[in-house]
């Protein structure tokens, strides 16, 4: 009965042991690879533009890839768009209108909390793209980062 005992927790222990190493090299090391590399394209590109950073990057799809900076210049924030080859797509102030304002307009506009916001390029304009993830429908909105007014909006 105790060879039976130590078998049984031997299994249990080895099972364990595989589940947490294979949740290590399934979800941790490419999410900390991939986090690595956005932190290495953010200081190539804040070091090749001389850049004085301050707090805000985002790695952005759309259409294209972009990257999405926050930075001070002259004592001032501005958000940078660049493109995947380090060039300069588009800059303006980063005084956008409040981020409340348009979370209000997609809540009463679809009922729903959107699940996250940022800051994109769409259509050569800087946005604020919204997403809700619902157990039936995903929401994507696009809403103009200047004036708050919806762009587009994907329901799928």
């Amino acid at each position: 009965m105790k060879k039976w005992f130590k078998f049984l927790l031997i299994a249990i222990i080895a099972l364990v042991v595989a589940i947490a190493l294979g949740f290590l090299f399934v979800v941790h090391i490419p999410y900390s690879d991939n986090v690595a590399r956005l932190n290495r394209i953010r200081d190539d590109i804040v070091a090749a533009n001389q850049y004085e950073y301050n707090g805000y990057f985002n790695e952005y799809q759309g259409d294209d890839l972009y990257y999405i900076l926050e930075i001070v210049e002259n004592d001032e924030n501005f958000y940078v768009v660049i493109n995947d080859e380090n060039q300069l797509v588009a800059k303006r102030p980063s005084n956008p209108i409040d981020t409340e304002q348009v979370l209000g307009e997609f809540r009463e506009e679809y009922g729903f909390e959107a699940s996250k916001i940022e800051v994109g390029y769409e259509n050569s304009t800087m946005v604020y793209a919204l997403k809700y993830v619902g157990e039936e429908e995903l929401i994507y909105a696009y809403y103009n980062i200047n004036t708050g007014v919806l762009i587009k909006a994907y329901i799928l």
